[in-house]
């Protein structure tokens, strides 16, 4: 029988951190690989969809098709979060065998460098057949593809929003993006793994065990979004980045201790509900035609609170069922 004592606690936390840990790096969660799989079909269905919503105008020259607004509003915070969430995890299982500038370097080769590639040889052309197709930033311009690629370099504006990464990026920003996070997370994440991080995590895996208990990580993503959200408004600027820094650190802290996994499949049951039912909220205020006044709504009115709130839960929700 294991002592009750202070320093009994201590041990016995640690022998149950090393088999996790042990028993986590001999086998490999397939459902995970199945999630990214699914998550980067969703992108596909996403952006093939884009062309019957009002907000992505890269796939129109004018008019508007059927608006699916608030699908297309809660798929990129749902589909995104899930991808931030699932790099958390596979954060976690590098680390099992990496040292920290291992881990740096491998983030460098798998994330940076493609961007960096993407960005010198795919961004201009994009940009040049949205110049002679669709009304843009560069419809101005007339000339070869070769002219263009030194143009497109020259009218390059950085600004203080993450997001001309993801205007002169495309499609590949979240590769920048997920490089960003995890070097600005990676001190946090070799901390949890000490003993004193570890002791903090069985306490949150025993507190997240409780009914409904996983509910707690909602707290600091919608912290994040009702801080930041009226000073950065728009898709993928600082309020969602920090958005999904929390959500990578959670797919970190998530599947550090099987305890987690436990509390998912008792309360998924719990999650599907509560998801379902804000997304139709969401279609529901779309159809009535609000949910545009909920997205531009004063700084921390009782409105802007609310679809904060109601985003946040939304994509946690969705998470933790796809889980």
């Amino acid at each position: 029988m294991l002592s009750r004592t202070h320093d009994g606690e201590i041990q016995q936390s640690d022998v149950q951190t090393r088999s996790i840990a042990e028993s986590v790096h001999r086998k490999r969660l397939y459902y995970l690989d199945w999630l990214r799989v699914v998550a980067v079909l969703g992108v596909f269905v996403a952006h093939t969809g884009d062309i019957f919503d009002t907000l992505y105008w890269h796939t129109r020259q004018g008019g508007q098709g059927i608006s699916w607004n608030a699908l297309a509003t809660f798929g990129a915070e749902w589909g995104m979060s899930l991808v931030f969430l699932l790099a958390g995890a596979s954060a976690w299982f590098a680390l099992l065998s990496r040292s920290g500038n291992q881990f740096i370097g491998e983030r460098f080769k798998r994330l940076l460098i493609p961007f960096i590639a993407a960005f010198i040889l795919l961004s201009p052309f994009q940009a040049y057949i949205m110049a002679y197709f669709i009304a843009s930033g560069y419809s101005l311009f007339h000339g070869t593809l070769l002219q263009f690629f030194p143009y497109f370099f020259e009218h390059i504006q950085i600004g203080g929003d993450l997001r001309w990464m993801t205007i002169y990026g495309y499609h590949l920003w979240f590769l920048a993006y997920l490089f960003l996070i995890s070097m600005i997370a990676l001190p946090l994440l070799l901390y949890v793994k000490q003993e004193r991080g570890m002791q903090f995590i069985t306490w949150l895996a025993a507190f997240c065990n409780r009914p409904a208990g996983l509910f707690v990580f909602v707290l600091p993503i919608a912290l994040i979004r009702m801080m930041l959200w009226g000073f950065f408004p728009g898709y993928q600027g600082w309020t969602d980045f920090y958005s999904w820094f929390v959500l990578f650190v959670c797919g970190f802290i998530i599947f550090s201790n099987d305890m987690f996994q436990v509390a998912i499949r008792k309360q998924w049951k719990i999650f599907l509900p509560v998801a379902f039912v804000c997304i139709v909220t969401l279609i529901a205020s779309n159809m009535v035609g609000v949910l545009n006044e909920w997205e531009k709504a004063q700084g921390y009115s009782a409105v802007y609170l609310f679809y904060q709130l109601l985003l946040s839960i939304a994509s946690w929700s969705m998470t933790v069922s796809a889980l």
